[in-house]
């Protein structure tokens, strides 16, 4: 996996077989990289696919502008909220809740 855009140090965007971007996060990940390198998959925390094109960019800007924390708090939120009610959420909800 190479890295196709940085965001900050915690997250990087690749791209998969079919160029769809995907983003990964976790601590450090990016950390003295840039575009071209390797990521260290033993960092990789989470892995986003984003259908929307629209969703992808807001993503994307609110992984560059909010700290990591708030976007991994909102992703715990999901995550339990998913668990608890046997459902699974739209993407768009990561981005309003961080926001």
């Amino acid at each position: 996996m190479r890295i196709h855009k940085l965001l900050n140090n915690n997250a990087v965007i690749i791209l998969d077989e079919n160029n769809r971007e995907i983003i990964l996060t976790g601590r450090g990940i990016a950390y003295q990289k840039k575009v071209g390198d390797t990521v260290d998959e033993q960092k990789i925390e989470k892995r986003y696919t984003l259908n929307s094109p629209t969703i992808s960019e807001k993503m994307q800007e609110l992984l560059s502008e909010i700290p990591i924390a708030y976007f991994e708090l909102a992703n715990l939120i999901v995550e339990k909220a998913e668990n608890e009610l046997k459902t699974k959420f739209h993407e768009s909800l990561y981005l309003t809740l961080t926001d």
